[in-house]
């Protein structure tokens, strides 16, 4: 199993450090983690080992569940204020965007939107459009909030 953790301060070693060490021991291994190609290469070598890659930002975290397919386990803070910023109660959607990155942001709203589907709830058709969107056509995270407001107006920006 592998867990992301961040912790800015944190001055272990790397994966690369401690590479040849990996197959003395069926230990769980905490490591210093940058997501690059080579760390993630280490990984896919030792994927039976269990391990807590410590990030420096909630961005490295985010890309680094993506690459080593982890589940998106956002502060449930940071969940909040992006639903409240998407929809427009609060601090703008831009501005969360500028404040936590892109990447973070996205993330956010796709866990969001993930846990009311398990959780049985309908996810409004406006909202899925433009996860998909982002997912798949290209669209800014940052401009989720102009093609969500045009969906729910009834316009539909693809014609």
């Amino acid at each position: 199993m592998i867990t992301v953790r961040v912790d800015a301060d944190y001055h272990g070693p790397t994966i690369m450090e401690i590479e040849s060490l990996l197959d003395q021991s069926q230990k769980p291994i905490e490591v210093k983690w940058r997501n690059s190609n080579q760390e993630i290469a280490i990984l896919q070598r030792h994927r039976e080992r269990n391990a807590v890659l410590i990030v420096q930002d909630l961005k490295t975290k985010v890309l680094t569940n993506s690459a080593v397919g982890g589940k998106l386990d956002l502060p449930p803070g940071l969940l909040a204020e992006s639903m409240i910023a998407l929809n427009g109660k609060g601090l703008e959607w831009r501005t969360f965007v500028e404040k936590v990155g892109s990447e973070v942001a996205f993330a956010a709203i796709l866990q969001n939107t993930s846990n009311r589907i398990r959780q049985g709830e309908l996810v409004d058709r406006s909202l899925r459009a433009v996860i998909h969107e982002c997912l798949f056509d290209g669209l800014a995270p940052i401009d989720m909030d102009v093609m969500l407001s045009l969906r729910l107006s009834g316009i539909d920006p693809d014609e």
